[in-house]
């Protein structure tokens, strides 16, 4: 068998390639969720996997799935696909009385089935681990170290993107934004938003929309727009304002955040239990702030959300069209926010 492919999460960032495995067995381990999100669609892509493919996917938790659940899974064919999928995460959870039959897999593993791993750790020394370490392909995801995984995680988005940055403007970003790649990807996307979707970002926009003194005052707003503190989300406001944040900006954003509240409402009544929404349903949601947006959420009912929504599209219509200042726009709107 030839060897496997074993990926550190700076090298996997700085050569942006295709993960690929010789045995169909991915191994994808480390502390990182939003990197670990990240090498599992590119392994998906890899299979041009798609949505007729989800009948050819399956799920597992180790929270909830055993051992001989696993194994079974293994041992189906596909029904409609040329692979099968089967995707473990959380797999350090799981107990395994017989780990030899795993193991048994890994060295002889199905053609047609691709097999994702994904855990928080490894630890080598246990016969489990050293064989699945052995005969798949592995990616570690930590978390940034410094500017450097920033630098290349960037260059990887702009390359997806199909938009240009000057070396200067990418490292700039790279030391501006904090170190954490969910964050980070927060604050391409603002800037995206900052400069209407140019193909070309310069330094002087990285700047203008970039910092760490203003780049979390959009979440502050929405941290205090979450528990309705009015005071609080007004002195915010002005010092965004003051800070020239853009109006279109702020609207966007909080946009975005009320969707997320409007997704959990949704989940809550259909009865779905607050664990599940917050592993399975927010993982566009850093795993830190996951329990303070079900809070926030609790806040607003739906009838709410959807008079938010309202305020939202009114006030998204007077920055466009009427003749008022933006910061009278953006009062108001805070205002009747809270006030829902």
């Amino acid at each position: 068998m030839s060897k496997t492919n074993h990926y550190k999460h700076y090298e996997f960032l700085k050569q942006s390639t295709k993960v690929e495995s010789n045995t169909g067995i991915y191994f994808i381990y480390g502390t990182d969720a939003y990197l670990k999100d990240m090498v599992m669609n590119k392994i998906l892509k890899n299979y041009n996997f798609s949505e007729l493919g989800e009948f050819d996917m399956i799920t597992l938790y180790g929270d909830s799935n055993k051992e001989n659940e696993i194994i079974e899974q293994l041992e189906m064919m596909p029904m409609m696909s040329e692979y099968r999928i089967v995707l473990i995460k959380n797999f350090e959870l799981i107990f395994f009385p017989n780990p030899d039959r795993l193991i048994e897999y890994c060295k002889d593993p199905s053609k047609s089935i691709i097999l994702i791993i994904m855990s928080e750790k490894i630890d080598k020394r246990q016969k489990l681990y050293s064989n699945i370490y052995k005969y798949s392909a592995t990616v570690e995801c930590k978390e940034p170290y410094d500017s450097k995984d920033i630098f290349y995680w960037l260059l990887n988005e702009l390359r997806t993107r199909n938009i240009k940055m000057e070396k200067e403007s990418i490292e700039l970003f790279s030391n501006l934004v904090d170190k954490d790649y969910l964050t980070a990807k927060n604050e391409l996307e603002k800037l995206i938003i900052f400069t209407g979707n140019k193909s070309f970002i310069s330094t002087q926009d990285v700047l203008a929309a970039v910092g760490k003194s203003r780049t979390n005052n959009i979440f502050e707003l929405q941290n205090a727009l979450g528990v309705k503190d009015l005071p609080k989300s007004l002195m915010i406001l002005e010092n965004m304002t003051r800070n020239s944040e853009a109006a279109v900006f702020i609207t966007t954003m909080l946009t975005r955040f009320f969707m997320i509240l409007w997704r959990i409402q949704l989940y809550r009544q259909k009865k779905i239990p607050e664990q599940e929404i917050r592993s399975l349903y927010l993982k566009d949601i850093h795993s830190n702030f996951r329990n303070n947006y079900l809070q926030f959420a609790s806040s607003y009912s739906v009838e709410n959300i959807k008079g938010v929504f309202n305020l939202l599209l009114q006030a998204d219509i007077e920055l466009k069209s009427v003749d008022i200042k933006d910061e009278i726009t953006l009062d108001q709107l805070i205002y009747k926010i809270c006030k829902l």
